[in-house]
């Protein structure tokens, strides 16, 4: 009896959990037509270039618009309300060493306002499984937020094989509710 009863429990949870997060997704998708309304991810990716290149850094840049559920895992993982998540773009700016990696920050923060909210540097200080990256916030333009993440090829690699595989295990069950 009290197994059916705990899995009662547990299917119930789930579902208010997953009406709750669809709701969420729902508001996500009005805020990124707001916010990414005048967007234009090329055209970003080829002023930051500009400016790394004005520096003398040479760097791989890619950019994304951040998924929804992305979004959501965020609002989970900072308790807060999916729509209040303004840094639903990303960029990765990948140099060729931690020298340029800082010479980078120095150049964005140069360029763009910082949103004081959210900086990281996990080279001076790695997560507990080895991960190594500088995250900060920038404004590019007014209402306009962008996550800036900047690691050198030896950090990408490893990121590439270690930090997914960290994601994929601490996100299976905000991975069901997405589906």
């Amino acid at each position: 009896m009290k197994k059916i009863f705990v899995s009662f429990v547990v299917l119930f949870i789930v579902n208010y959990h997953k009406n709750i997060y669809e709701y969420d997704l729902q508001k996500i998708e009005e805020s990124k037509k707001i916010n990414l309304k005048d967007f234009n991810l090329e055209n970003t990716i080829k002023d930051i270039k500009s400016i790394l290149e004005q520096n003398k850094i040479n760097a791989d840049i890619h950019g994304r618009i951040k998924t929804n559920c992305s979004i959501l895992k965020k609002s989970i993982r900072k308790k807060i309300p999916a729509n209040k998540i303004k840094d639903i773009i990303g960029i990765k700016i990948i140099t060729k060493n931690i020298e340029d990696c800082y010479r980078a920050l120095w150049a964005i923060h140069t360029n763009y306002k910082m949103v004081k909210w959210d900086f990281n540097d996990y080279i001076s200080n790695p997560k507990k499984n080895g991960y190594k990256s500088i995250h900060t916030i920038v404004e590019i333009k007014k209402n306009t937020i962008v996550e800036v993440q900047i690691k050198d090829k030896d950090m990408e690699k490893f990121d590439n094989f270690s930090h997914k595989k960290y994601k994929q295990i601490k996100n299976n069950y905000i991975n069901y509710i997405c589906k």
